[in-house]
């Protein structure tokens, strides 16, 4: 567990100590949320705030790849999955700004989504099996793919429609990723995780990314997710 709350506290302190210059750095570039009629907040308030969120995890990654504990180390040297989520989230952030810049059209927006999960997909990242509480149903490959790509598309859109509330994306995510890593953690403690127990680490890093953030996102919000 100590191990975790490392990676999850060097998450938080980069995404926090990197947010004032990622804030600068969007009001340099004029990436500006101005009030409106479909908005609640009062001020023009900057927006970019995924790319602090961004260099929290990955810089958090890393500190998980030099700490000796030999199950972060079977985390990246037997499986693609952490590579794949890093490539994943590059994508998302990359087309939130330019949509951020030039405001992209739904299609375009959607079709990014998509080939941002086909490699998360790709990489290991799949949803298998469903649990019901009397039995277990096994997803085929084809119907694999679909579910999972679906799954995260919804996600990506569902966290980015409460992004305009102070707190609000943020509190969501550092909940929930919060009880999928007690979930997961308690998974790997039975050894019912039988792969590199990719989740529980994903998950405090999400966790830490998430507070570091939300101190600068809380009302009232000096930045934005974007």
């Amino acid at each position: 567990m100590a191990a975790y709350l490392v990676v999850g506290v060097c998450a938080l302190a980069l995404t926090y100590f990197s947010t004032p210059g990622v804030r600068w750095l969007a009001v340099r570039l004029g990436l500006i949320v101005q009030p409106s009629d479909r908005k609640v907040h009062a001020h023009p308030t900057p927006t970019l705030g995924g790319g602090a969120i961004f260099t929290g995890m990955v810089g958090a990654g890393i500190v998980a790849v030099l700490l000796p504990q030999q199950e972060f180390r079977q985390v990246f040297t037997s499986s693609s999955e952490p590579l794949g989520i890093a490539a994943g989230g590059l994508i998302i952030f990359t087309l939130g700004v330019v949509d951020d810049v030039r405001d992209l059209p739904a299609p375009v927006k959607l079709a990014g989504q998509i080939f941002a999960s086909g490699i998360v997909y790709l990489a290991g990242v799949q949803l298998r099996f469903i649990p019901l509480p009397d039995q277990v149903i096994s997803l085929g490959a084809d119907v694999s793919v679909l579910v999972t790509v679906l799954w995260l598309v919804v996600i990506i859109n569902a966290v980015n429609l409460v992004d305009g509330l102070d707190g609000l994306a943020a509190g969501i995510v550092a909940i929930a990723a919060s009880a999928f890593f007690v979930y997961t953690y308690q998974l790997e403690a039975t050894e019912d995780l039988y792969l590199a127990p990719t989740a529980p680490l994903v998950a405090i890093i999400v966790v830490g990314s998430a507070l570091g953030f939300l101190r600068h996102n809380f009302h009232p919000a000096t930045i934005f997710m974007g």
